[in-house]
């Protein structure tokens, strides 16, 4: 499904700030607060827009930042990440194609970090992994990119 430009304005506007009004939102799409009301509600039903938040700087709290690669076995990839994204310190989780999991962990102190390596070292099915501790952030952008012309997929509620 091919989402309109209305669509990809409202997703700019919100992905600039979230904390934008439906009324403010309007203004400067260019179309009325009922329109925008249906656009983002349309957007939340298809799973495209699922969340407004806050962006909080882990380093400024002096937390530490953690990255994790971690092979699997390939048949327990998918389970070994169910159970590392449920654990309160991983922000996110991805399998790649290879079945091996990437993941961000924020955690309050060096201290946390041993213990947690240790968990996540025990979890079943994962056979080995690196991680690396962040020194310093280039660039944190917003996840989408929300220029040119898109879309997305429409799940059928008859097949």
């Amino acid at each position: 499904m091919q989402l309109d430009r209305t669509d990809a304005k409202i997703l700019r506007a919100l992905q600039e700030d979230a904390r934008r009004s439906f009324r403010e939102l309007a203004r400067r799409v260019g179309v009325s607060v009922p329109t925008v009301s249906a656009h983002v509600a349309n957007l939340e039903r298809l799973g495209v827009l699922s969340g407004y938040h806050a962006t909080i700087d882990p380093e400024k709290l002096h937390q530490v930042r953690l990255f994790l690669i971690l092979k699997c076995r390939s048949r327990e990839a998918e389970r070994v990440g169910q159970v590392l994204a449920k654990l309160p310190e991983v922000r996110w989780t991805i399998r790649t194609i290879e079945s091996r999991l990437i993941a961000e962990a924020v955690l309050r102190s060096s201290k946390a970090v041993n213990p947690f390596l240790e968990r996540v070292g025990s979890l079943d099915g994962v056979v080995s992994f690196t991680h690396h501790v962040a020194a310093k952030r280039f660039k944190e952008a917003p996840r989408a990119i929300l220029s040119g012309p898109l879309s997305t997929t429409v799940a059928c509620f008859e097949c």
